[in-house]
């Protein structure tokens, strides 16, 4: 989408920016259509192997030396939940290692707090850099 010029920036900024559009917006559902997405999503089967996988990753965290604050048990929960979303919009009614993969950054790396506090490169470089090593589960 890209960064507003200043003047823009400024007026969202003040609480003034596009308000006169919000009368424009459609609802795309209603709360029926909501709880169906989610108890869809909450459907989306995930095997033990990629469950390991997801406990492996959040696991590296905690144990490298420069990560003060790795990812939790509830980022792991997080992270099969996005992983679920994932599969569903791919097509799917099971999660894969891919769908894992697609949404880990996104979830874990601000999750992340190093020696010198919380930092996105580092942690963007940290997750990457796992999903690069940790064996992703086959079948």
């Amino acid at each position: 989408m890209g960064h507003l010029d200043r003047i823009s920036e400024r007026e969202v900024l003040l609480g003034r920016g596009g308000t006169e559009h919000l009368g424009d917006l459609k609802a795309v559902t209603d709360p029926d259509g909501l709880k169906a997405a989610i108890a869809l999503v909450r459907s989306v089967h995930c095997s033990e192997s990629v469950a390991d996988y997801i406990v492996d990753l959040n696991e590296a965290t905690r144990t490298r030396a420069d990560v003060l604050l790795g990812a939790s048990p509830r980022a792991g929960i997080n992270l099969l939940n996005a992983a679920r979303a994932h599969a569903v919009i791919s097509g799917r009614s099971y999660v894969a290692p891919d769908d894992v993969k697609a949404v880990a950054v996104g979830v874990l790396a601000h999750r992340l707090v190093f020696a010198g506090g919380p930092n996105t490169m580092t942690a963007t470089s940290l997750v990457n850099d796992l999903l690069d090593t940790i064996p992703v589960p086959r079948g």
